[in-house]
């Protein structure tokens, strides 16, 4: 009885390893170009057991960066409701830096190094939920009118500096906090701005 135990713990423990190997790989390398036999290297087990934990890299990719996204999209769609009082832009902004918090690594290689897997749209349907989520904001539609075009800049430009800022500052927690306020003020300061002059 113990040793089925046993065995359960280690291979838990071998999965979390191939997972730790392959967030190394692939937010070094991308999705593309990490190999299987390097991240079965850096694990310490053969790629044949890879495949035991892991049908394919894709299969690999979603147990990375699936449950982030899950997040991620029931923030941008789901915390929003014309019933409640809308949720702030930097209200988004803070609750995104908690699944940043939480999911650094596996965040950073959802949006940045996802090419050529399933996931490779990640960051455009994000560009596409923030929009719809912005226009949908009341009070933002009233400042910015019909032009569809200033939603899609503003939330391309909301993803593509989390992104950069990701890059930047990787595990320094204050440089993120401190640039993502920096970037959202001025973002939103043009919106205050034009709200200030209706």
């Amino acid at each position: 009885m113990n040793g089925g135990l046993l065995m359960q713990i280690l291979k838990e423990d071998v999965r979390e390893k191939i997972l730790i190997s392959s967030i190394y790989f692939i937010s070094k390398e991308g999705f593309e170009k990490a190999s299987m036999r390097n991240i079965a290297k850096r694990a310490g087990v053969t790629v044949g057991n890879v495949y035991r934990y892991f049908k394919n890299k894709d299969a690999l990719m979603e147990a990375l960066v699936k449950p982030v996204w899950n997040e991620v999209e029931n923030l941008i769609i789901n915390s929003y409701s014309e019933k409640e009082n809308e949720i702030s832009l930097d209200q988004i902004m803070a609750k995104f830096k908690d699944i940043y918090f939480r999911h650094r690594e596996n965040l950073f290689i959802l949006l940045n190094k996802s090419k050529g897997s399933k996931f490779e749209n990640a960051r455009n349907l994000l560009i596409i939920q923030i929009k719809e989520r912005l226009k949908s904001e009341k009070n933002i539609a009233k400042i910015i009118g019909e032009d569809k075009e200033v939603f899609e800049l503003l939330a391309k430009n909301i993803v593509d500096s989390i992104c950069r800022i990701m890059e930047i500052c990787g595990d320094d927690d204050k440089k993120f906090i401190d640039l993502s306020k920096k970037i959202l003020s001025i973002l939103t300061v043009e919106l205050l701005n034009k709200e200030v002059r209706n």
